[in-house]
């Protein structure tokens, strides 16, 4: 006889010592858990799951790179508008009232990646109070030099000043 109180265990009822019995295995409480491998809806979820992350990588992917070639041309807009500024400070303000000047005219280069990059210049005399004069009293000059480049992000123009004061 088989106790089932006493000799269950993990959910197999044993039998007692020194009797023979057959074991009874508990059933399945369904033939669908039986059967192995996933359903067609399984399937369709899991690539579509996969198909909107590879979406939203690749997304972040371009997004990314967008903003690397911007900051690229940013930087060389930067330095170009610069080095034009020290160029004029380096001349004096005397030489930058000529009108022979030649950092004066507006010139374009090119970037690493090929875009465009203006810069313009404008020289601003000033008298000792403030106001706007010519070239023969003059103390001192207004710089600016405007850089031009295209935003890759905005696919606009974007522009940089850089101004100093000679005197």
């Amino acid at each position: 006889m088989v106790r089932t109180n006493d000799n269950r265990r993990n959910g197999v009822t044993v039998p007692e010592e020194g009797k023979a019995s057959t074991i009874a295995l508990p059933r399945p409480r369904s033939r669908r858990r039986l059967r192995a491998g996933t359903t067609l809806v399984e399937v369709l979820v899991a690539a579509s799951l996969v198909l909107l992350l590879g979406a939203g990588l690749i997304a972040l992917g371009l997004s990314a790179r967008r903003l690397a070639e911007y900051s690229r041309v940013a930087t060389e807009a930067r330095s170009l508008g610069r080095e034009r500024l020290e160029a004029m400070v380096s001349l004096g303000k005397e030489n930058l009232a000529l009108s022979s000047c030649s950092l004066l005219n507006a010139d374009t280069n090119a970037s690493s990646s090929g875009y465009p990059i203006v810069r313009r210049t404008r020289v601003v005399l000033h008298g000792g109070d403030g106001s706007v004069v010519g070239i023969s009293s003059n103390a001192y000059a207004e710089i600016h030099v405007d850089v031009v480049f295209p935003s890759v992000l905005s696919k606009r123009q974007a522009t940089n000043t850089y101004s100093m004061l000679l005197e």
